[in-house]
């Protein structure tokens, strides 16, 4: 089209054409190689962060600890320091743990199993103990190397004989006075005997994905009319016996906010209720600020999210930093939490039932027991090993980063380019001082300075997709003036 303009239109028209059309190039190649401006503003404060993680499941907790005999006592040492050391590893700071069986499990089981036709409304034969064979122990461990874990807990389904159809797979919750009044006791039980144990439960949700009950793994509905039921029961008992763990409603995807919107509108429910809980498998992150905005006093959690023995690391990786590092913070979570920390290499150890290809956050060979450091380990490192319980979330205007400060004043910025292939540089301000730095295509770096200083070092750590640079440290730099 332009060549037959050129030929047929005068010498003076064809060399207008020519210097229109070099101004409009040379003007697109300027834009898109102008800097990402990023402005820090730590006066502006949200959230306070509770933790980022992932889940002791009967499945890790067995494959990590000296129960599986895959790892060494060595090689276990070392993995718990990779996990949850903020120094020498990545400083995880949550665990979410099922309250009993869930889909990654060697056995089906609750704390009150009994016998079909049996009941228990005293729940004098509730019991741990299967937990304290080798779950319990792994929580202790990750603990002793990081003490400020959060511990939350969750079922994935009442004790059979509580239900409607006398089954841990599917069913409801009898409706039952009795029935509920006997699970909100079975939630103060668990409490009480993990803090014997010496591990306090930070928070509890009502119950995993209350939406969806497959027929292959334990699962339990329940409305939104029931959790707002359940949660005054448990927070009457968890109030009459000085429990202090707080409760969480819905714990379930994206795609719905009328159901969590439902239960924090009922007045009785919202007085126990500490706020509502997200997994990431279907909808879209924004629903975090949607129920935000109409319950603004109350708090955001996102809770599960894995991914797929298919996809790779140059998919998976800024997936997981868009998405759940900065995408689920800049949405108001308090916390960010994959699903198992660590499987072996075919995927388990479990019984038939519920995903068949996920991966934690490490793989497990069970042949030889070298320990693979999946996509998941690297994105949420880049925020746990930085951002401890007690830090906020402060402004960062650009919807690539999130920004957090810690209570002692240090501030930690993560940036992602995901700019259409293109190396592209960004500009950090911060009080009137700047510093620029380039990313390749994904990348993701996490910048960290004091905000006592003048003229602060500001440390740098970068993973880039092709994984020359896994959460690795680079050569400091300052800030200058703007």
């Amino acid at each position: 089209m332009f060549q037959q303009m050129f030929h047929r239109a005068p010498i003076s028209i064809q060399l207008a054409k020519i210097i229109c059309l070099t101004s409009v190039i040379f003007t697109v190649n300027a834009f898109s190689a102008k800097n990402i401006v990023v402005n820090v503003d730590d006066n502006q404060k949200f959230q306070e962060m509770s933790g980022v993680g992932a889940s002791f499941t009967d499945s890790a907790a067995w494959i990590v600890s000296d129960s599986g005999g895959i790892l060494s006592d060595s090689a276990r040492q070392q993995l718990m320091k990779d996990l949850f050391d903020p120094v020498d590893g990545i400083g995880l700071s949550l665990l979410r743990q099922p309250m009993g069986t869930s889909d990654f499990r060697w056995a089906d089981y609750t704390y009150n199993d009994l016998e079909q036709g049996q009941t228990d409304y005293s729940l004098q034969s509730f019991s741990i103990a299967r937990d304290q064979s080798y779950t319990i122990p792994m929580i202790k461990e990750a603990l002793a190397v990081n003490p400020n874990i959060n511990v939350m807990a969750l079922p994935w389904s009442a004790p059979a004989w509580m239900k409607d159809n006398n089954s841990l797979y599917q069913g409801s919750l009898i409706d039952s006075e009795q029935v509920y009044d006997t699970y909100a006791a079975y939630f103060v039980k668990f409490v009480q005997a993990y803090q014997q144990q010496g591990i306090d439960i930070y928070a509890v949700a009502l119950q995993n994905e209350p939406q969806y009950t497959p027929s292959n793994y334990p699962s339990m509905a329940m409305t939104s009319s029931d959790q707002i039921r359940l949660a005054e029961k448990i927070g009457s008992q968890f109030e009459s016996s000085n429990i202090e763990t707080k409760i969480i409603s819905y714990e379930h995807n994206w795609n719905d906010t009328s159901y969590p919107i439902e239960v924090l509108n009922n007045a009785a429910a919202n007085a126990y209720l500490s706020g509502t809980s997200f997994h990431c498998y279907a909808g879209d992150v924004s629903a975090q600020t949607t129920v935000h905005n109409v319950h603004p006093d109350k708090d955001i959690y996102f809770t599960e999210c894995t991914e797929s023995a298919t996809a790779n690391f140059a998919d998976d990786f800024p997936w997981a930093i868009e998405n759940l590092v900065i995408g689920t913070t800049r949405n108001w979570s308090k916390t960010v939490v994959e699903w198992n920390i660590a499987l072996g290499n075919y995927h388990g150890p479990k019984i038939d039932g519920g995903c068949s290809d996920c991966r934690g956050l490490v793989t497990v060979s069970w042949e030889t027991g070298e320990v693979t450091k999946e996509p998941a380990y690297y994105a949420l490192g880049h925020m746990s090993k930085f951002v401890q319980p007690g830090a906020h979330r402060v402004y960062s205007d650009h919807e690539d980063s999130v920004a957090f400060k810690d209570p002692e004043g240090n501030l930690t910025l993560i940036v992602i380019n995901t700019q259409n292939g293109l190396n592209k540089t960004f500009d950090i301000n911060w009080q009137g001082k700047t510093f620029e730095y380039t990313l390749t295509k994904n990348a993701v770096a996490t910048f960290t300075w004091s905000s006592h200083d003048t003229s602060p070092q500001v440390n740098i750590w970068e993973t880039t997709t092709d994984q020359t640079k896994l959460l690795a440290p680079q050569v400091p730099i300052s800030f200058s003036d703007e």
